[in-house]
């Protein structure tokens, strides 16, 4: 087949197949993988601001002390990117009181606290808005709370 005949038909089916995607978007939704990307609903910019979900844990002890505890080294044991499971992890799939989470929780207190007695685990959801061009912290609020009984 001639070069330029290769080109032609080449050419056509990207022709074709464009509008084609497009037409499969509007009609059952976009097939993986595809010309759109997908929405990135954790960050949020809307009139200049930005807003974004963090966790701050805390835990109390048996002798009325407390620790706060850097969400990344709670989760140094997984093999998971930290941040790409807060979410998940924190939040929207936390039950407090499944049996696998308070074993989880046990196990990497024991790690991180070898001589003290945890009780409570406490994670605080916070929302934090910024304003973009200076980058200065509007408002910060906790948006829910979920309680762990360790021990």
């Amino acid at each position: 087949m001639e070069p330029r005949l290769r080109a032609r038909i080449g050419f056509a089916i990207l022709a074709l197949a464009v509008p084609t995607q497009f037409l499969v978007k509007a009609v059952a939704d976009e097939p993986y993988p595809g010309l759109f990307m997908p929405p990135f609903n954790n960050v949020t910019a809307v009139h200049g601001m930005f807003s974004r979900t963090s966790f701050e844990v805390t835990v109390r002890f048996a002798d009325g002390g407390h620790a706060r505890i850097d969400t990344e080294l709670l989760l140094a044991a997984n093999d998971a990117t930290p941040t790409s499971v807060y979410a998940s992890v924190f939040d929207t799939n936390l039950d407090p009181t499944d049996p696998r989470t308070v074993a989880w929780f046990r196990g990497r207190l024991a790690v991180l606290f070898p001589r003290r007695d945890a009780k409570t685990v406490v994670i605080d959801v916070i929302r934090s808005t910024y304003r973009l061009a200076d980058r200065s912290l509007i408002s910060r609020h906790r948006v829910r709370s979920h309680q762990i009984e360790v021990g």
